[in-house]
């Protein structure tokens, strides 16, 4: 079983209020790891943001992308509730020998090229958030997963 989920995000967190609530929320995953990957993001370069998203998958990999699991999180994407997306990640986390990678884009988005490679693609909501809210949202919902597979109180 693999415990590591892998969270590509492009652009850095620099605002000290959300670096302290993205923290609190890591602190509390314990059953298994959420690993946070950093690329640099570039104003209105789509294709640059991608080549650091590959660079990315191929360091988590160590360049065998046949062995990754990648999600892209995506307005276009299929939407869960709390639920049935920890039922989804903790089957992943069982399930497949594969490294797991969740992946938020830049401000623009993403071109064919990343969509070509992903398995599937999810969405937060139908609601379009600033990326380090879909950020915090993501990392919030992880900790939910976790909560909801291990009876936790926090859901409710």
């Amino acid at each position: 079983m693999s415990k590591i989920l892998n969270l590509i995000i492009v652009g850095k967190l620099k605002d000290k209020n959300f670096k302290d609530i993205e923290n609190q929320y890591l602190q509390r995953i314990n059953k298994f790891e959420l690993a946070i990957h950093e690329t640099r993001a570039f104003a209105d370069k789509i294709q640059l943001e991608e080549k650091e998203i590959f660079k990315k998958i191929d360091e988590i990999t160590m360049g065998e992308k046949n062995k990754a699991y990648i999600i892209l999180l995506s307005e276009n994407g299929k939407e869960y509730c709390s639920k049935k997306f920890s039922k989804k990640i903790f089957d992943l986390l069982e399930l497949t020998n594969k490294k797991i990678i969740f992946i938020i884009g830049g401000a623009h988005g993403f071109t064919n090229e990343i969509t070509k490679i992903v398995n599937e693609m999810i969405s937060l909501s139908k609601l379009t958030f600033p990326h380090r809210m879909a950020r915090i949202i993501f990392i919030e919902q992880i900790y939910r997963a976790q909560t909801i597979e291990y009876g936790h109180p926090y859901h409710h």
